[in-house]
């Protein structure tokens, strides 16, 4: 399950999804018949939440497989952007769900083999050689 926070026009809006946003890492743009929707999205894993939080959804709460639950809403251009790019981010993920998943997939055995890699490849410290020439005064006679 993931936790949404979208911001449109500095309104953070909040929804629950069923779907793992972390195999979306790689989208950064969907588009749909009439609207092109960019994203940075910040992805991590959630510690604790506040105490004002919304209250976490159950599975059984959600309608279908790859769906959301908003928890406040009014009827703002900026709340209809907020639910179109969410039912856009859903049809993607619904339509791309089995290569979302091999790329998931691919990239955590790539981060895992580049562990590996510096384990048994730990970078060594070199020795620095720093050059410099003082400057000398004239009590040097200038050189």
């Amino acid at each position: 399950m993931t936790e949404i926070h979208w911001w449109v026009d500095g309104v953070r809006r909040t929804a629950f999804s069923n779907i793992d946003f972390s195999l979306l890492l790689g989208v950064s743009r969907v588009e749909t018949d009439d609207t092109v929707f960019s994203y940075f999205m910040g992805i991590g894993e959630a510690q604790r939440r506040s105490g004002n939080a919304p209250a976490t959804p159950r599975r059984g709460d959600f309608a279908g497989p790859a769906s959301y639950l908003v928890t406040a809403s009014g009827d703002t251009e900026a709340d209809r952007e907020f639910l179109a790019g969410l039912d856009a981010l859903h049809a993607h993920f619904g339509a791309n769900e089995r290569v979302l998943l091999v790329a998931d997939q691919r990239r955590r055995a790539l981060a895992a083999a580049a562990v590996r890699y510096r384990e048994a490849n730990p970078e060594v410290e070199e020795n620095t050689l720093i050059q410099f020439w003082p400057k000398r005064g004239s009590a040097y006679g200038g050189k």
